[in-house]
């Protein structure tokens, strides 16, 4: 009995001293490696913020070491890098980790850990004078903590968390819920897992001169990548917002979204990335009408893993060089040297070698009235030997030709889902139901038939649709041949030469209104007589000289005006006296050619011609020229068409 009781005892003791050893061991090896990896993480720090004028630096700032445990302080300060912010905070944010000494340590073993592991760590992030401020907000409460069980390999898993913070300032209120995070890391790949929940962000500042409310609800975040073998994190992330709702009381305009998400995707298959992207909102509520919902998916496939990764590596040291300058060079150092341009050509070069696609299919959107959707697919293919003959226009336009092997783009617009849309948009200004259903279709009518006049859609029921395909150097537009020069010029005229470029410019040029001096323009151009007045309202109002053009009055009435005349909205008119009544026949058959402006009679029985031009969104310049010289050339036309037809 004494020897099984020694026995006994004597292994006690030899695993207490095992144990002890270990213990003791672990924490030597912790204290040991703690420089190494703050270096390291010092380093993966500048790495990251390469360019941004300002840097993150850590530094140890004390760490007592004991037999079970051990205490470590740590600083984190932000210092200002070239051509950085002037206005960064100072101070440092001090954090406090308590290390538990593996082979067992108790927070793991107190969270089912039972396998031996090197330590336990405990950080949070602690009061100091620089913190006080963040410290009221948390009512004392750490704002940031983090558990975490590392094993001896360099494995982890952990917990982490934010305190709920309320801010007030100038009768605004900011009130987050806190938030949760878990992970774990593999240290062999490289691979990390992670997720984060938000319960609630509401924003109340209702007392400002711009009122708004905002309460976002159900944040989540996800991620789960590893390194692959091009040195990029290969895996997915992911974003979901369950619940968004802005409100402007001034306006009493509610806005309400719903699962409002993406979802990334980087894959590797031998030596290229493939890259799946998609984004959806589940619903859109504007004070309380149901405007839909849509999604949209982005492809990437057969892209060169390798020059992916130089590509990175050398944008991310322009960027960085660019940052530390200022973003100013001079001639004697450019930032993108000639060099560099060399080397992205090559890149690009590289990039195309596996003929890599883009496909953006679908995007789409959906009500109860229908769905619209919108289908694009562009083949690349591998350039030429440089060294061979190079094409006429030689340059970055005449590569990206090269490159081009195929494009197939469709279009189908769901006309009852539009006019649905902007019934409700019409509502939502002030019009009642059956005012804005008849403006809506209005609307809907002239934009179908505008759209098969300049051959960019064609209407196939309750559907318009449109189809563009390219490939073997030759071009079609709803099965219209068009010529492909005249399609790459469009496309990237951008990269010729600077002559080009700037006429490009101008008559490409965005316009978000149409004001009587860009109107006036388009008229001297054309050789019209003009006057500029006043409407009813105190928009402006254009009224041409008809001259020979057959009609008793030409007009131009500008709607949705700012106070400087900057309007959203022409309406061109032309009025036709006759001594004959004019024959309805004759009305439906013009608008059944010409669906892109209206004829119809008015309270005086007498023809008029109609058409609008919209700059909601934008509009070209050289688009709205072209719309306004083709009303101009139909009224003649139309003056024909009354002329030749009697009752």
């Amino acid at each position: 009995m004494k020897k099984a009781v020694g026995i006994t005892a004597g292994v006690v003791i030899v695993l207490a001293a095992g144990w002890l050893g270990a213990t003791w061991y672990t924490g030597k090896r912790i204290e040991a490696e703690a420089p190494a990896r703050l270096e390291e993480a010092n380093q993966k720090l500048a790495d990251a913020l390469a360019g941004m004028g300002f840097g993150i630096t850590i530094k140890q700032i004390d760490y007592e070491r004991h037999f079970f445990t051990s205490q470590a302080r740590y600083g984190i300060s932000l210092a200002k890098g070239p051509g950085g912010p002037d206005d960064l905070p100072q101070g440092t944010a001090e954090f406090v980790s308590q290390i538990q000494h593996g082979p067992f340590p108790l927070g793991a073993v107190t969270r089912g850990r039972v396998m031996p592991a090197l330590a336990f760590v405990h950080a949070e992030l602690a009061a100091n004078e620089d913190l006080k401020p963040l410290f009221e907000l948390t009512q004392g409460a750490t704002p940031l903590w983090s558990d975490t069980i590392i094993s001896y390999n360099g494995d982890s898993t952990g917990t982490a968390g934010l305190a709920p913070i309320e801010f007030s300032k100038d009768g605004d209120v900011l009130k987050f819920s806190g938030a949760h995070a878990e992970g774990s890391y593999v240290r062999a790949t490289q691979g990390t897992q992670g997720h984060m929940a938000i319960d609630r962000i509401t924003l109340d500042a209702t007392k400002n001169e711009q009122p708004v409310k905002l309460d976002m609800a159900g944040l989540a975040f996800d991620v789960d990548t590893r390194m692959g073998q091009f040195g990029l994190g290969i895996g997915t992330s992911s974003a979901l917002v369950e619940r968004i709702d802005i409100q402007n009381p001034d306006t009493n305009t509610q806005v309400a979204l719903q699962g409002l998400g993406y979802t990334v995707a980087l894959t590797e298959s031998g030596s290229n990335l493939n890259l799946d992207a998609g984004y959806r909102v589940g619903q859109i509520q504007v004070n309380g009408k149901d405007f839909g919902k849509g999604q949209a998916s982005l492809k990437f496939e057969r892209l060169d893993g390798k020059a992916v990764n130089e590509l990175s590596k050398l944008y991310n040291q322009i960027i960085r060089e660019a940052g530390e300058s200022g973003g100013e060079s001079d001639a004697a150092s450019p930032v993108l040297t000639d060099a560099r341009r060399q080397a992205l050509m090559q890149l690009g070069r590289q990039l195309l070698a596996g003929n890599p696609s883009m496909r953006l299919d679908p995007v789409s959107w959906q009500t109860a009235k229908g769905e619209s959707r919108l289908a694009l697919t562009i083949d690349l293919t591998k350039l030429p030997d440089p060294d061979a003959a190079a094409p006429a226009g030689e340059g970055m336009q005449a590569m990206l030709r090269q490159a081009i092997k195929r494009i197939d783009a469709q279009v189908a617009l769901s006309k009852p889902m539009m006019q649905e849309l902007i019934a409700q948009y019409m509502q939502g200004q002030g019009l009642d139901a059956q005012q804005a259903s008849a403006e809506a279709d209005d609307q809907v009518r002239s934009l179908s038939g505008m759209a098969e006049m300049l051959n960019l859609g064609k209407n196939d029921g309750d559907k318009l649709v449109a189809s563009f395909q390219y490939a073997d150097g030759k071009a079609s537009l709803n099965g219209n041949e068009m010529p492909a020069d005249e399609l790459f010029n469009s496309m990237l005229g951008g990269l010729g030469d600077d002559d080009e470029e700037e006429t490009s410019a101008a008559d490409g040029a965005l316009l978000s209104a149409l004001d009587p001096v860009v109107v006036g323009g388009i008229l001297d151009e054309a050789g019209f007589t003009y006057e500029t007045g006043a409407g009813e309202q105190g928009y402006p109002l254009m009224t041409i000289e008809p001259g020979d053009s057959g009609a008793s009055s030409l007009r131009i009435e500008f709607n949705d005006c700012d106070i400087e005349n900057a309007c959203d909205d022409l309406l061109l008119r032309a009025s036709f006296a006759s001594q004959q009544p004019v024959a309805l026949q004759v009305l439906n058959e013009w608008n059944l050619r010409n669906r892109w402006a209206r004829a119809y009679l008015d309270t005086d029985n007498q023809a008029v011609l109609e058409m609008d031009v919209n700059a909601y969104g934008g509009i070209g310049n050289s688009g709205a020229d072209y719309l306004i010289r083709t009303f101009l050339a139909a009224v003649p036309l139309f003056a024909e068409a009354l002329s030749n037809t009697s009752r």
